[in-house]
């Protein structure tokens, strides 16, 4: 199992994942690290836990509207979709706190 370092509001965190995704996650966690120096930015620093929440309520928002744009919103497999990238956020989630 490969890990990848992501550095979010200057904490560095070590999160493992499947061999070959190194890639993936890191750029997942770059865009991740530049949506919460924006909301930084925007509110000021009001603690990790509240920009990480505020930044997980921003990315919902965004794969909401890109699902209503591309019209799976109401689909079943839209609903699957939700549950992976949910399993995917808590694995993640579950890899910071033991980090």
């Amino acid at each position: 199992m490969a890990k990848v370092a992501i550095k979010i509001n200057e904490q560095t965190y070590q999160v493992a994942c499947q061999d070959g995704e190194e890639e993936r996650l890191a750029r997942l966690g770059d865009y991740v690290a530049g949506k919460i120096e924006d909301l930084a930015r925007e509110v000021g620093y009001v603690g990790d836990a509240r920009l990480l929440l505020l930044a997980c309520l921003t990315l919902a928002d965004e794969l909401f509207e890109a699902r209503e744009a591309s019209g799976t919103a109401d689909r079943p497999d839209a609903v699957r979709l939700l549950e992976e990238a949910a399993a995917r956020i808590e694995s993640m989630a579950d890899s910071l706190e033991s980090a």
